[in-house]
């Protein structure tokens, strides 16, 4: 397995989710990895790992869909959301990619792509849909 650094994707809604990047930690681009419903971002690792290389990284996170029930704080440590399968509201996907995508941005990636695997391809492209 490749190293891993640990990131905190803060998404436009200033909710903190926790994941991996894969790769150069100023990449020329990256693909950002949505795993599926009840999944997490350890969900698909064999298949995250090689999508990284010298250029591109690769940043998977627990979206809110994570797991079947979580908590998901902010950044104030204020408010706390319960979130997971059971209580995900699927639109809230766009707020979760849009950190994402910002975080990959800020480490320096100029092409940005996004990956999945089941709800999590559905929701990249409702992203795209309503961007």
């Amino acid at each position: 397995m490749r190293p891993a650094h640990i990131v905190e994707v803060v998404t436009p809604k200033k909710f903190v989710l926790n994941g991996l990047g894969f790769g150069p930690k100023k990449p020329k681009r990256a693909i950002i990895w949505i795993h599926g419903l009840t999944s997490s971002a350890f969900s698909r690792l064999t298949i995250v790992e090689k999508l990284a290389d010298a250029n591109t990284a690769v940043l998977t996170f627990n979206n809110r869909g994570h797991d079947s029930v979580t908590r998901i704080g902010n950044t104030k440590g204020t408010k706390a959301l319960t979130a997971g399968a059971a209580y995900e509201r699927f639109k809230d996907c766009v707020d979760d990619i849009e950190g994402a995508i910002n975080l990959a941005k800020k480490q320096g990636a100029r092409e940005v792509y996004l990956a999945g695997h089941s709800t999590g391809c559905q929701k990249a492209v409702y992203w795209a849909a309503v961007k």
